[in-house]
């Protein structure tokens, strides 16, 4: 599901997403992530994306060559779907913001329910990390749905003050009326043009 928001002048799509189960097969999760790459690369680069939802995998704590894609502060271990997730975000320039801020273990795990573990994220591109000021965190003790734990973050979107375009004057050459050749055709000039004004209106 998609939703575009209008905030001063940045439009802010929004994507909720529920990618397959990790038992499901191969073919629905490459499906998946195939409708994923399809709906946020046709969102133009002037448009601030934020990708939110169960993504049913697990990024680990470890960056392992996803640089610019993975923050310091991850939760558990690795698994095959968290690549899944992993391998978009690179592909689409995005950064997995739970990462990106250092938190207690318990404002990390999203999902509790036997085991403790983070399977829900929130996702920008990189180029608009600048946007977050205090990084999405796990408000222990509330649900949004069974199980899942709510993930929060403040994101300060703040518009440029649009620069007045300034008019180009030319700059006059008096410097040529020095000339003895310019000085005599442009006396005649503002005469003749002196003239003219006086006869537009006697």
């Amino acid at each position: 599901m998609c939703l575009k928001v209008l905030i001063g002048d940045k439009l802010v799509t929004c994507i909720c997403a529920y990618a397959p189960q990790t038992g499901r097969s191969a073919e629905e999760k490459d499906s998946f992530w195939d409708q994923m790459i399809s709906v946020t690369g046709s969102i133009p680069a002037s448009e601030l994306i934020v990708v939110g939802g169960d993504l049913n995998g697990h990024v680990g704590t470890n960056v392992d060559g996803y640089d610019g894609v993975y923050g310091r502060y991850g939760f558990g271990e690795r698994n095959a779907d968290g690549e899944w997730i992993l391998e978009f975000c690179d592909a689409m320039e995005l950064i997995v913001t739970n990462t990106c801020f250092k938190r207690q273990k318990n404002k990390l795990a999203t999902y509790v329910s036997g085991t403790v573990s983070a399977i829900d994220y929130l996702l920008l591109r990189r180029c608009d990390r600048r946007y977050i000021i205090n990084i999405f965190e796990v408000i222990a003790g509330e649900e949004c749905v069974s199980q899942h734990r709510l993930l929060v973050g403040d994101v300060v979107i703040s518009s440029a003050p649009r620069k007045k375009k300034r008019m180009h004057i030319p700059k006059l050459k008096v410097g040529k009326l020095r000339e003895p050749n310019v000085k005599p055709e442009f006396a005649r000039l503002v005469t003749e043009r002196k003239i003219g004004y006086l006869k537009l209106t006697a």
